[in-house]
């Protein structure tokens, strides 16, 4: 007797889609939330000053690049990021910020791992990756072309490779992190004095992490030398104000739901963040007391409370951006009681939480205190501009905004701004070859108009606002444009250099 095969009916295309869409983990379409929120008008608000000053640094040949780092306050691992970054994607905003959104997604699904790594069931471990997913403020700092969302990654692999006692791993996170953010250094002292601690009774257990700390260390070593200098620069005066007790807990608030809250919401929206914290540290209060549980703790509460203790007694750098990776990680305690509670509190913490996150997002994409819109007051120049033109900048800070968007176009700086917020020093100023000169030899050179920038900020030195007041009084000027608030302004003077 003769048998046949049956025949394989054809797999749709549709079905051949579905299929390839199960099969993606869970984890997968985190990354895709994750992504989404953070690509979405990357590159539609104008660059403000932190960012514009990466912009001018990465377009620096390497040299001049590394020596203006070396005047700077940070450590030079983002600027050589950017600066790659510029030489094969290019200058826009966009390109400039997309370094920060990738590593911004990296670090949700860090989350995941930590929260897996900690032994949460599935779904709360899920959740919490969407919480650090959806966090208004991991959005933000995942669409500004800084190296917080950098120094989170860092920061989150020395947390999960401690978990995991994966001690390379650990030493490449910690010397990242050195090399990201000098606040690093806190992190690294938290969760590596913790797992010291952890392995006091076992000798043989803690000659690898002391290795991975020791490798760190000597890799750091090089610039350390230079760290000194930056910590000396800080002491003589930085734009920080002292710490105070409400100031220790605002990064609760600021550094979750973001700073774009509209005003009639932040009172609900930040008390919900307090209230959900505060919940979650009842709820998680069990498994505190293991390895893991010191190894967050050190995470998300030891930094902080270091970096608070150095602004107590020395000088504040208690700098609410820089305590990104902790707060992500408060997205573990907010997931926890969401999932573990009664069913009745979770529909009522559901129906706190979800709104509050909704709001915080509505306020970062409708622009609540965006970024200002450098295009648009600086239009009176680039309309306007005529042949013996040039821009003459009396402070540092609107000359490092407004160089990137009028690149090309001859300027002069006013030679004794001061920068009293410390974000430029001598050293800084000269890598980057900043043009100064005295108003006055403008019309020597040939000019017949100035574009005067002023910006008028509780930073302005006594020696700027004399200066503006006397040029004011001894050339004819009118106001093309001005911008900002009462207690920052600036404003753009067309001043005639020859009569």
């Amino acid at each position: 007797m003769a048998y046949s095969l049956p025949v394989a009916q054809p797999i749709s295309k549709l079905a051949l889609v579905r299929a390839r869409l199960h099969s993606i983990p869970a984890w997968g379409w985190l990354m895709v939330l994750a992504a989404g929120l953070r690509l979405v008008g990357l590159g539609s608000e104008s660059l403000w000053y932190d960012e514009t000053f990466t912009a001018l640094l990465a377009k620096l040949d390497l040299p001049h690049m590394l020596a203006a780092v070396r005047g700077d306050v940070h450590p030079p691992l983002w600027y050589l990021i950017e600066w790659l970054n510029v030489r094969i994607f290019g200058g826009s905003e966009f390109a400039m910020r997309l370094p920060a959104a990738l590593f911004s997604v990296l670090a949700v699904w860090l989350v995941w791992r930590l929260a897996v790594g900690l032994g949460f069931m599935p779904k709360t471990a899920l959740l919490a990756g969407v919480l650090a997913a959806v966090l208004p403020a991991s959005v933000y700092y995942g669409q500004e072309a800084r190296m917080y969302s950098l120094l989170a990654v860092c920061v989150l692999v020395m947390a999960n490779a401690a978990l995991r006692r994966a001690w390379p791993l650990f030493a490449v996170g910690a010397l990242g992190a050195l090399y990201s953010q000098n606040l690093g250094v806190f992190y690294v002292a938290s969760i590596g004095g913790v797992v010291l601690l952890s392995n006091l009774r076992n000798l043989r257990a803690i000659v690898r992490p002391v290795a991975a700390l020791a490798v760190a260390g000597l890799g750091w070593l090089p610039w350390l030398s230079v760290v000194l200098k930056q910590a000396a620069a800080v002491k003589a005066g930085f734009w920080m104000t002292s710490l105070s007790p409400g100031a220790v807990l605002w990064p609760l608030a600021d550094m979750t739901m973001g700073f774009r809250v509209p005003p009639v919401f932040q009172f609900h929206v930040y008390g919900i963040a307090v209230g959900i914290s505060l919940i979650g540290l009842i709820a998680c209060r069990k498994w505190f007391f293991s390895r893991g549980g010191a190894i967050y703790l050190a995470l998300v509460f030891g930094a902080p409370l270091l970096i608070a203790l150095v602004s107590v007694f020395w000088r504040s750098v208690y700098l609410h951006r820089a305590l990104l990776p902790s707060t992500l990680g408060l997205c573990l305690l907010w997931a926890y009681p969401l999932q573990h509670m009664g069913k009745a509190n979770r529909r009522v913490a559901y129906a706190l939480v979800i709104p509050a996150l909704v709001v915080g997002l509505l306020g970062h994409y409708t622009g609540v205190n965006g970024r200002p819109d450098v295009g648009q007051w600086t239009a009176p120049i680039t309309d306007y501009w005529r042949a013996g033109d040039t821009i003459y900048y009396i402070s540092i800070d609107a000359c490092i905004e407004v160089l990137y968007y009028l690149d090309g176009l001859p300027y002069g700086l006013f030679p004794e701004s001061t920068d009293l917020s410390q974000s430029l020093t001598p050293e800084t100023k000269a890598a980057m070859g900043l043009n100064l000169m005295a108003f006055d030899r403008l019309a020597d050179q040939g000019y017949k108009r100035a574009w005067l920038v002023v910006s008028y900020t509780a930073l302005a030195s006594r020696a700027e606002l004399n200066e503006i007041d006397r040029i004011k009084a001894n050339y004819p000027y009118l106001i093309a444009s001005s911008t900002g608030s009462d207690t920052a302004r600036t404003v753009i003077y067309l001043v005639e250099l020859q009569k």
